[in-house]
């Protein structure tokens, strides 16, 4: 399985040896769905292989982990939908959160980004209550996807960064539009008519925060840092912050991405010209 591995060595140097006192949160971050899937399961079968080079993947327990039917790892996966509370609460509720098998009892949330809000606050009380056998695995394609109360309990790990990907080169016109807008007034209905998917709302949400930090701590930056360069101000700097803050809420709240995009970007344009 290494070698199917082989660009990700780094992380499997230090998965390997983590295992061997293993933080409570790891959280993996970039690469694609499918390294983040395939080195979360590595690191299930480091703790359940049988094998004596381990993971061996060819012993039942790693079969079973590589197949997702090995009972002491619960995936619960937000590849197609929000995660909800209740799926959380199931597993949290469960009598048998002691491994049967493995070292510990591992539960992965799959494309955590899609968690809920209440599902997210589920997930962070359940995180406060320690329980020595029982260990948790987020998979994000970015950690700031998660709350920062999450983040600041996990180990992350950074995957090898994939080549730009369509929704990155997506975000920066969206942002061109966006700047248009702003400028002018007109064109939104351009921006929010076309069909958006949550993530390239979240990365043109999270250029913006960046945008915004680096306003304030004058660091160099793109096209947006030179448009928020003399129209940020003390007093619309707090709002649109907030307004960045209240649109990532609204996505982990199932609102659609194209009506949490035009709410932003009305609101970003209220504020920004509230300053002349």
């Amino acid at each position: 399985m290494k070698n199917s591995l082989k660009e990700h060595e780094r992380v499997i140097r230090i998965l390997d040896k983590l295992s061997k006192a293993p933080p409570r949160v790891l959280i993996l971050e970039g690469g694609d769905l499918f390294d983040r899937e395939k080195i979360a399961k590595y690191w299930c079968m480091l703790f359940s292989c049988k094998g004596h080079i381990k993971p061996c993947v060819e012993c039942k327990n790693c079969v079973d982990i590589l197949n997702n039917r090995f009972p002491d790892v619960i995936w619960l996966d937000g590849k197609d939908k929000s995660i909800q509370k209740k799926e959380v609460e199931v597993i949290q509720r469960e009598k048998d959160l002691m491994p049967r098998y493995g070292r510990f009892k591992i539960t992965v949330f799959n494309e955590a980004q899609n968690l809920t809000i209440s599902s997210a606050n589920s997930l962070l009380k359940w995180l406060e209550e320690p329980r020595d056998k029982n260990l948790f695995v987020l998979l994000v394609p970015y950690r700031l996807y998660l709350l920062p109360t999450i983040q600041s309990r996990g180990f992350i790990l950074t995957l090898k960064w994939k080549s730009p990907v369509k929704n990155d080169l997506h975000r920066d016109e969206v942002i061109e539009q966006l700047i248009g807008f702003w400028k002018t007034g007109k064109g939104l209905f351009k921006i929010t008519q076309k069909k958006m998917d949550r993530d390239l709302v979240r990365l043109v949400v999270f250029a913006l925060q960046q945008a915004l930090f680096d306003s304030v701590s004058q660091g160099e930056g793109g096209v947006l840092n030179e448009f928020f360069a003399s129209r940020i101000s003390k007093k619309n700097l707090w709002n649109l912050t907030y307004f960045t803050d209240h649109a990532l809420y609204m996505l982990m709240s199932n609102v659609s991405p194209s009506t949490t995009l035009e709410w932003l970007a009305l609101h970003f344009y209220v504020a920004l010209s509230s300053k002349y």
